[in-house]
């Protein structure tokens, strides 16, 4: 049938109002798309790995993250530290007809690699993890017995315990010697005097049924711990600066340091433990020496212990009280006799002795011992040759100079060569290369092995193979890898053996232009780095230098575009301070007494000067380090906290008035205080409570409001949750009042605080049980809480900064899977109670 015009009108005409249903179907059209909008803000950090992270606050408010990577180091996923002179070890048979080399490192976990001789040449490293616990493996030494087992000792840093490896066909690990206790002020009578004369010292026995391949040990239960977990480092303990040597039966002996904390610093005493197999079980000694004017109450650092012909120990270390290296050995069962190798006496403080490495030598009536050892006065490698006097019964000692080129003489690895003569791997300070020395007496040649500033040199150890050949290891701060050098010939060849990758801190500051500035640890480079975007990131080194891992890091760029750094030397445990005005870096050691500059915290006042706020480890205090009227550093102690270590202060100083404000945890009273000073050259403080629950503010960040009044976002430990306080008046008394921001799990650790110019406070911080970076925000009512970033473990070292033209925050953190600094700024947009509909024509 054909239409007409009239059909059509009918058909029209028997159709619904068209006005109408087309207006509702803009309306849920209009509906849709904003519901659909805000899940797809919602879900956006969901989709792939360039898409911004988003979420939405219990505010109201979803906020856009959109995250950059400021550096994309390679990543291992292993860390190690402190590995010492003793721990690559070599063996062959009788025949020769097999070779193989053993190497312990570690840090994170403990970590072992092997090479055999394949002939012609040596097969490729191959590595395992051999204790998977967290933080285990620092001071990693190692020894072979004549059937090829390695034996392992090394530091449990987690639980300040010396721990023990030994593998058969398979891997056993035991705890050993967790002994924390506190020493009494004199300790003379706790020892005797045999008939002799020699010092005679009681063992402490450690018998348990359970006996594993020979030797009674307390077996771990291994994966117990994620290798990931991150943990504080008890303030006493036993298992550092480890060294151990195997006897004539294949028995291990142990030499290691117990530290523990008092009233004015951290001490270290030397301890021995053997197996002995007549009943059997370990034996451990604490080895000291009484007697006024000899007795030291702070020595066992860097140990290396030989055993001789007769099965007897000889233990070297540094005796820190006196500043030199020192000896002892065991001529019989619970018999020791010391002495000093060096010409420097009692009462000259000499700075002799650290990272020394012994052998021994066959020699009647006693072996000969031979200490390499560094010279830190005077910048060199040094040796000193022992040689027993039977009316004496102890050693006369000579000393001579092996390489004085430079800065040169650490991380020395002593070892005989030919039986008669010597070799000596170390680090050359002055051109970051590795070194190696060959000869006897005064007869010595020096060479350089890797090159000038390669940045290898660090950790050495050295062996001999059976063709008289050396074989050293070391780290490479250029790339972060473990090598081994090995001569052929008169040549160096070199061999990759593993990476490491640590953590660090950084620190973030927004320059004039609101660019931002990142301070952070390059990991891999052995350096610190700070990074600037403008269009794009570009990073230039600041200064090599080896950071301590759970070390913090501060920086500051000031009004005039200086850049300020602070951070901790761990290798003179000086306070550093840094200022770049112009093209170049200048340094200053600001604190040298003492193992002092822990986490240091930075402010400036109007004119950029600096204020440093700092833990001293020696004497358990918070100090604080400032440029005075005349613009010379002072340093003075706020209090005296206890042991502290592994939490942080924080400073701000007022730009107008120049008052001085200092967050930080008392770890004698468990609490959170504040400390005030009116500005000057000498101050007064005033100290406060902020918060009385135990545990609380290891983690804190202050800042001061639009009215001078500070503001503390702190970890409180007891229940795990992130709190905020807030004083009354900018000056003391103060009154605060302590708000609970967040307690949904395990949260508020590296904590970071911003005021905007409303008076909104900011913080970011870190969700410990789901390993993300979480951001608190209050709106001048209400705190409003979020996940910034949950793709992986993330949010550790969180530094926040506000833009003060348009109040956004900054945020740097550190992202733990992928091993990579981050840095992302808040785009909030905000969902009100309304929905906007686009416009509908009517």
């Amino acid at each position: 049938m054909q239409k007409t015009k009239e059909s059509i009108l009918i058909r029209i005409l028997s159709l619904p109002n068209l006005q109408g249903l087309r207006r509702w179907l803009y309306l849920l059209l209009a509906v849709g798309l904003a519901l659909g909008g805000w899940f797809m803000l919602s879900r956006l950090s969901l989709v792939g790995a360039n898409a911004a992270n988003s979420s939405q606050s219990n505010g109201g408010q979803t906020h856009i993250w959109p995250t950059e990577v400021i550096n994309s180091p390679m990543a291992s996923g292993r860390s190690f530290i402190n590995m010492t002179g003793r721990s690559l070890a070599y063996y062959t048979d009788k025949d020769h007809t097999r070779q193989q080399l053993h190497l312990a490192y570690g840090g994170k976990n403990l970590y072992y690699a092997t090479t055999t001789w394949i002939s012609p040449t040596w097969s490729a490293w191959t590595s395992e993890v051999v204790d998977p616990a967290a933080d285990v493996g620092e001071w990693a030494s190692i020894a072979v017995d004549y059937r090829n087992r390695p034996h392992i000792a090394y530091y449990d840093k987690a639980n300040g315990c010396l721990k023990y490896a030994v593998k058969d066909v398979s891997w056993s690990i035991a705890t050993l010697d967790c002994d924390n206790v506190l020493l009494p002020v004199s300790e003379e009578e706790t020892l005797s005097l045999a008939e002799d004369g020699e010092i005679e010292i009681q063992p402490t026995i450690i018998s348990v049924e359970e006996t594993i391949n020979g030797f009674p040990l307390r077996q771990e239960e291994l994966g117990a711990q994620s290798e990931n977990s991150l943990l504080a480092e008890p303030s006493s303990g036993s298992g550092k600066y480890t060294s151990i040597a195997i006897d004539s039966y294949g028995q291990p002996h142990i030499s290691y340091a117990k530290f523990y904390p008092r009233s004015d610093r951290i001490y270290h005493k030397l301890k021995y433990i053997y197996y002995d197999r007549t009943i059997p079980a370990w034996k451990i000694y604490q080895v000291t020496q009484a007697g006024s004017g000899v007795a030291s109450l702070n020595e066992g650092l860097f140990t290396s212990i030989a055993i001789d012909s007769r099965d007897r120990p000889h233990i070297a270390f540094l005796d820190d009280d006196h500043d030199k290296v020192r000896y002892v050995f065991s001529p019989r069962e619970n018999n020791w006799t010391f002495s000093y190798p060096t010409d420097a006496g009692i009462g000259q403080y000499d700075n002799l002795g650290g990272w020394n490495s012994l052998v021994l030598r066959p020699a009647e009536p006693q072996d000969k011992p031979y200490i390499a050892f560094y010279d830190k006065t005077r910048g060199a490698l040094t040796m000193a040759e022992g040689t027993y006097k039977t009316d004496l019964k102890n050693y006369n000692w000579s000393t001579y100079r092996i390489d004085n080129n430079g800065d040169v003489g650490l991380f020395a690895s002593l070892a005989i060569k030919d039986g008669k003569d010597f070799g000596i791997s170390y680090f050359d300070e002055s051109w970051d290369d590795l070194r190696y020395a060959e000869g006897n007496g005064s007869n010595w040649a020096a060479k350089v092995v890797t090159g000038t500033n390669s940045r290898a040199g660090r950790y050495t150890s050295l062996v001999f193979d059976f063709n008289q050949k050396p074989h050293i290891t070391y780290f490479d701060f250029s790339d972060g890898m473990l090598y081994e050098a090995y001569q052929i010939t008169t040549t160096w060849k070199f061999r990759q053996i593993d990476l490491s990758d640590t953590l660090g801190s950084a620190s973030v500051s927004l320059d004039s232009a609101r660019n931002p500035n990142v301070l952070y640890y390059n990991n891999l480079l052995g350096s610190l780095e700070v990074a600037r975007r403008s269009t794009q990131w570009t990073a230039d080194t600041v200064i090599a230098s080896r950071l301590s891992i759970d070390q913090r890091v501060a920086f500051r760029v000031d009004s005039s575009g200086r850049s300020h750094l602070a951070y901790y030397d761990p290798l003179n445990q000086d306070l550093v301070y840094g200022i770049k005005d112009g093209l170049a870096w200048n340094f200053e050691t600001i604190d040298s007494l003492g193992d002092v500059g822990q986490n240091p915290a930075l402010a400036l006042d109007s004119s950029g000067k600096p204020y440093l706020s700092y833990y001293d480890a020696s004497n358990g205090r918070i100090k604080l380090a400032f440029k005075d009227s005349s613009n010379q550093w002072r340093t003075e102690v706020l209090k005296v906290v206890g042991d502290a270590r592994g939490s942080f202060s924080s400073i701000a100083v007022h730009p107008t008035s120049g008052d001085i404000y200092v967050s930080f945890y008392d770890a004698s009273s468990q609490t959170l205080q504040l400390g005030y000073t009116p500005p000057g050259d000498s101050h007064s403080w005033s100290l406060t409570t902020v918060d009385v629950t135990p545990k609380s503010g290891q983690h804190n960040a202050l800042a001061l409001d639009g009215s001078r009044r500070p503001r503390i976002a702190y970890f409180e430990a007891t229940n795990q949750v992130l709190k905020f306080a807030a004083a009354d008046r900018s000056i003391p008394p103060f009154n605060f009042t302590v708000d609970t921001v967040d307690n949904s799990g395990q949260v508020g650790q590296y904590c970071s605080l911003g005021i905007d110019g409303n008076g909104f406070y900011h913080i970011s911080y870190y969700d410990a049980a789901s390993r993300d970076l979480k951001y608190a925000f209050f709106d001048g009512t209400t705190w409003s809480t979020q996940i910034v970033d949950f793709a992986g473990e993330v949010g550790l070292w969180s530094s926040l900064v506000i833009d003060p033209s348009t109040n956004i925050p900054h945020i740097l953190y550190f992202d733990s899977t992928n091993r990579q600094w981050k840095y992302t700024i808040d785009k909030p947009w905000k969902i009100e109670g309304q929905i906007f509909l686009p416009i509908i024509n009517r």
